[in-house]
């Protein structure tokens, strides 16, 4: 007698585009941050009370700058939040450019809200930042030793964690363009 097969059904995949982060984006990007910092993803410094006001100056602060990049620093960083075609808000990342002669890419901050983590979203963000590093250029990402499913996403990807690294609480993973754009 042969086994029936447990089949999952097949669920479509989540189709979502990139925003650049407004002001009325700062509440979302904080409570991701915030929720992170208390998981350990992000830095702990703002889980206190004092950490907390700070954090929120930081993300408002920065996003309001995105927008008064001017010259050779112009697009440096971006505040990207992650939608469905509903425009429901359901994560955010920042991302850091090279600036002249550097080309290389920085994912600096990447969350997903609770309700949509473990549906690949995290994967296909990370592929489509991959797939904008110019050839020859190298992708860094930072992520503390607690972001395990951030470490899980990156070595499935290929990314090397740079040993030699060495600012407290945090590791860098690295790749090329080329290894990431082959997974």
């Amino acid at each position: 007698m042969k086994r029936k097969e447990s089949q999952k059904p097949v669920q479509p995949p989540l189709r979502f585009s990139y925003q650049r982060a407004s002001v009325l984006d700062v509440p979302l990007i904080f409570n991701l941050m915030q929720e992170g910092a208390e998981a350990g993803s992000f830095s702990d410094a703002f889980v206190e009370r004092r950490g907390s006001v700070k954090l929120l100056f930081f993300v408002l602060r920065s996003v309001l700058r995105q927008r008064f990049q001017f010259g050779k620093a112009k697009a440096r960083y971006e505040w990207l939040v992650i939608e469905l075609p509903d425009g429901e808000a359901v994560g955010f990342l920042k991302l850091t450019k090279g600036i002249g002669a550097c080309l290389d890419r920085n994912l600096e901050l990447l969350a997903i809200c609770s309700a949509y983590r473990n549906k690949g979203i995290g994967s296909k963000v990370l592929e489509h930042v991959a797939s904008e590093v110019p050839d020859g250029a190298r992708l860094f990402v930072h992520c503390t030793k607690y972001a395990r499913a951030m470490q899980h996403i990156l070595k499935r990807h290929q990314m090397k964690r740079n040993v030699k690294f060495r600012v407290p609480r945090l590791e860098e993973y690295q790749s090329d363009w080329s290894a990431l754009s082959q997974h």
